[in-house]
């Protein structure tokens, strides 16, 4: 607040901590310089401009406690609908001393694995005493989602405290926890064709035992690179003739085609939007206490976090396959949820990709979802999956997508 009482609007707010403009220009420009040469710098040098104009558009701090959105639908050959601009209160979250809350941290204390072959898949299934005939949430974090860390056990909390009547099983992903790597041959595959379907049957094999008491009531939702995992194991269920309930996903990354440079200068990009979520009044970040040493380096996931999977982002192609395999499986509602101001894709060239993918599977008659929807989440980035925004505003966005359900 300013010290007149009123909330700061977003051209008077700053950048908090101890990385600035300066140093993100300088980041921007060391990288661009490492990985790509001179050739890329005054592009860069122009991208960082509009980066930091974008900056100043986003509500850091949640102004009236409300999140903003706007869905379009699509018809069966792809035709848009766009909906009136609607708005959703940021949900509770557990409290210290709920019941709910300390199940749920016992259940995660007492992960799981899965394994086959010698690869293994860590999960945690959470409100377990739901019978199975309710169905199951499969969650797949973003890239580096650990749910032993801090920040990811708090997102699985919320997860699973709005959503009680459903089981969700909460995925380590690869490289996290005790979850295996991906195999170097299904790795290979994805970099050159930007297609998660391999990944996707790979843990669809692992997981078989815990999945196959859900039938068709399984629900697959994920955050960014965790999107892209969620899509590829849908296009897998597809691709073994079998279905899924629906598909909810929050800013998939590949909705245009990058270098992989690219793709690591929108993670990038995000630190300064991070910092300034630090405004949120739902950030719990000095509450969940020391984070374990680097996640990104278990197990040698580094490179996989850090340059593969990148690699696996540069191809819209990629998500139009995924996207076209995941609607032969999904019989209620197909969502994609992205912020209007994501760091990876303007939210129009998502809408084509979609439009494009519905008119294929339309020519070749392959079954699609009862809903197809893209909702956009006004004046806020990628970023908003950030710790510094919370757990609270992110599991909101799949609240927004079970009410236009």
């Amino acid at each position: 607040m300013t010290s007149n009482g009123r909330r700061p609007d977003n051209s008077e707010r700053k950048i908090s901590g101890e990385f600035s403009r300066r140093d993100f220009v300088k980041l921007a420009a060391l990288v661009a310089l490492c990985t790509g040469g001179i050739y890329y710098l005054p592009g860069v040098i122009i991208g960082v401009g509009q980066e930091l104009k974008r900056l100043d558009s986003i509500d850091y701090g949640f102004e009236d406690g409300v999140i903003r959105y706007q869905t379009t639908t699509f018809n069966g050959i792809g035709g848009p609908t766009v909906q009136e601009q609607q708005s959703i209160n940021v949900i509770d979250a557990p409290a210290v001393g709920d019941e709910q809350l300390a199940t749920v941290r016992t259940e995660m204390s007492g992960s799981a694995v899965a394994s086959m072959g010698g690869a293994a898949i860590e999960f945690a299934l959470l409100n377990h005493e739901n019978p199975a005939s309710n169905g199951a949430i499969v969650y797949n974090m973003g890239i580096g989602g650990n749910f032993h860390h801090p920040v990811g056990a708090r997102e699985a909390e919320v997860l699973a405290y709005a959503n009680p009547d459903k089981r969700i099983l909460v995925i380590n992903n690869t490289g996290s926890g005790q979850s295996s790597l991906v195999p170097r041959n299904i790795m290979k595959q994805m970099k050159r064709d930007g297609i998660y379907q391999p990944q996707g049957e790979w843990m669809l094999q692992i997981l078989e035992k815990q999945l196959e008491e859900y039938g068709d009531k399984i629900e697959l939702w994920g955050n960014s690179a965790g999107a892209r995992v969620a899509m590829g194991m849908a296009a897998a269920f597809g691709a073994a003739g079998q279905n899924i309930a629906n598909l909810r996903v929050v800013d998939p990354p590949s909705a245009i085609d990058r270098t992989a440079l690219g793709i690591q200068m929108r993670f990038i990009s995000q630190i300064l939007a991070m910092q300034k979520y630090g405004a949120s009044p739902y950030n719990e970040t000095s509450d969940l206490g020391k984070a374990p040493s680097n996640l990104f380096t278990a197990k040698g996931a580094f490179a996989d976090n850090m340059w593969n999977y990148p690699l696996t982002m540069r191809i819209k192609d990629g998500l139009v396959a995924d996207l076209q395999g995941a609607m032969g499986a999904v019989h209620d509602d197909l969502t994609i949820i992205q912020p209007e101001f994501s760091e990876f894709a303007h939210p129009n060239y998502m809408s084509w990709l979609v439009e494009s993918a519905i008119a294929n599977t339309f020519w070749e008659g392959i079954k699609q979802p009862e809903a197809l929807r893209q909702i956009i989440i006004k004046d806020h980035s990628h970023a908003i999956l950030s710790a510094n925004a919370g757990a609270r505003p992110q599991i909101t966005l799949y609240e927004i997508a079970k009410m236009a359900g």
